[in-house]
């Protein structure tokens, strides 16, 4: 995700599964796992693509970091 994207302040910006694996340096196969398994749910469109808000991503970033 572009840094420019991380500091818009609007938690409703909807992002794509492959910008928030690229942003979190996992592989979107592993969010699709997290969503899965009921750790990061991502929102869902008519179509049923995922999408995610900045706000889900910025706390699974500080979890999933924060024991590294």
């Amino acid at each position: 995700m572009p840094d420019s994207l991380s500091k818009v302040s609007s938690k409703k910006l909807s992002v794509s599964i492959s910008h928030v694996a690229n942003y979190l340096g996992v592989h979107p196969r592993t969010l699709r796992i997290w969503d899965k398994e009921g750790m990061l749910i991502p929102k869902r469109t008519k179509s049923n693509r995922r999408y995610y808000t900045l706000n889900d991503i910025e706390e699974k970033k500080s979890y999933t970091f924060s024991y590294k």
